[in-house]
């Protein structure tokens, strides 16, 4: 059930509502006046279908990243199908409740997620009929893609603008997005029987592009999240949650993927419950 409707990533995108919503609730109007339970709710359905969604294009067109969170949607796709209708009549059903404004941010973020859809068959058309692209070049180019449409809808409450905490929180998707790559590539590694020592995914091995792209990452993240906030409770959960996704990256357990969202929500768990210290 967790990994079907993808309620890791819920817990995120409410832990992220929360966090807006108290954070900025006494600077900014919009955020005071339109978070509200309906949407929270419009957008964890949307997360959900999103997901699934996603998951099962990637596993009908074969993507070069494939793993068993894509084919259990192929192996049950008339489930799928059906789950699929009821998040997507739940979802009209509340967005006819929402405001004007924000009905029109969300068409305009449907549209997006639309058009990555049509981009992601293409891409995967040309990969394997005219131009052979690296698995490290397509999946960057989803995850930044996926990144920026996630950070966009979770600040769905204000005009849309690219700022520093628009920045800071598509960088922290991408982060997450990224270990996840590289513990599903670890784990194709480890399936060839390659010994890991030489594995060019190693989290110290720097010459490796995808290496630099991640601690490049981090040091961003923080000093974004400095200008944001300051040193206080967050940054220490940002921080913690930094570790335990690299240590989970190196010692991926049975559940990974469900442990990695939960420390991708702590630090805005923590920035949230931080007002009632």
């Amino acid at each position: 059930m967790v990994r079907w409707f993808a309620l890791d990533t819920v817990l995120v995108v409410v832990s992220i509502q929360c966090w807006l919503s108290h954070e900025f609730g006494f600077e900014n109007f919009l955020y005071r006046t339109m978070v509200d339970s309906k949407l929270i709710v419009f957008l964890c359905l949307a997360t959900s279908s999103a997901y699934m969604i996603d998951r099962w294009m990637d596993g009908a067109l074969n993507a070069p990243d494939m793993n068993n969170r894509h084919t259990i949607y192929i192996e049950r796709y008339r489930w799928m199908l059906c789950s699929f209708v009821i998040l997507v009549g739940a979802m009209l059903a509340i967005f006819l409740l929402l405001t004007p404004i924000i009905q029109l941010r969300l068409m305009v973020l449907g549209g997006v997620f639309v058009a990555y859809m049509v981009l992601l068959v293409m891409v995967t058309i040309i990969n394997r009929r005219l131009v052979r692209l690296s698995s490290t070049g397509f999946a960057i180019l989803k995850h930044v893609i996926v990144a920026a449409c996630f950070a966009s809808a979770m600040l769905v409450c204000r005009p849309f603008q690219v700022d520093l905490l628009w920045f800071w929180l598509c960088v922290f998707v991408l982060f997450n997005l990224w270990t996840h790559s590289m513990i599903e590539r670890n784990q194709l590694i480890e399936s060839n029987t390659i010994n890991m020592s030489q594995s060019q995914w190693h989290l110290f091995y720097f010459k490796e592009p995808m290496i630099w792209f991640g601690w490049a990452m981090i040091i961003i993240m923080s000093v974004c999240l400095i200008q944001l906030n300051g040193l206080n409770g967050m940054w220490l959960g940002w921080c913690g949650s930094v570790v335990v996704q690299l240590w989970i990256m190196i010692k991926p357990a049975e559940f990974w993927y469900e442990c990695g969202e939960v420390a991708f929500a702590c630090p805005f768990i923590i920035g949230y419950c931080s007002q009632y210290v």
